[in-house]
């Protein structure tokens, strides 16, 4: 079966920062395992597959720090989908998770690797100017456009809010045309 990352959760609250010695990224840095697969160096098949069981409507995995890789992977844009296995549920001693499988922290806060974070920054700026962007090119709520001119009218809040202050100036200028 195929899914995407971001649709696979977390079991635990926290992760190493490095694979352990029994696997085939043998005490590689997570970020490193990051770095070879942005790179090309490592594809998502040469990652062994994680395995996901559904509970309470939602895909966990305990293969987290294979989840962290592949679900940043996908915030680069790297990968889209994975293939993994339907394993058993894992015990509920098993979940340590505070947060409901969203996020998960990485400890002793190195995860290692260069590329990813260089990556990471370059898509965190295009996607803020991507944002920038679309906001200039969107109309606001109180603007349509007709014939390619933009037109701006007031909302029921601005239509009031005007309707006091010329009230208000009103008011002022009849008590002091009496004085």
């Amino acid at each position: 079966m195929n899914l995407r990352p971001s649709y696979i959760y977390y079991t635990q609250d926290s992760i190493s920062n490095r694979f352990g010695w029994s696997t085939s990224h043998s005490n590689m840095y997570i970020g490193e395992t990051l770095d070879a697969l942005i790179n090309g160096l490592a594809t998502v098949n040469s990652i062994p597959r994680i395995g996901v069981f559904w509970q309470n409507g939602k895909w966990f995995t305990k293969d987290n720090r294979r989840l962290w890789v592949f679900r940043k992977a996908e915030e680069l844009g790297n990968v889209d989908v994975i293939t993994v296995d339907i394993v058993p549920e894992v015990e509920p001693n098993k979940f340590t998770t505070f947060n409901h499988g969203s996020s998960v922290r990485v400890r002793r806060n190195d995860p290692g690797g260069v590329a990813w974070r260089r990556f990471s920054a370059e898509s965190i700026r295009n996607q803020s100017q991507r944002q920038i962007a679309a906001e200039k090119s969107e109309p606001r709520s109180n603007e349509y456009t007709d014939n390619g001119c933009v037109h701006t009218y007031l909302g029921v809040k601005s239509f009031w809010t005007f309707c006091l202050i010329i009230c208000l100036v009103l008011f002022f200028a009849i008590f002091y045309a009496e004085t």
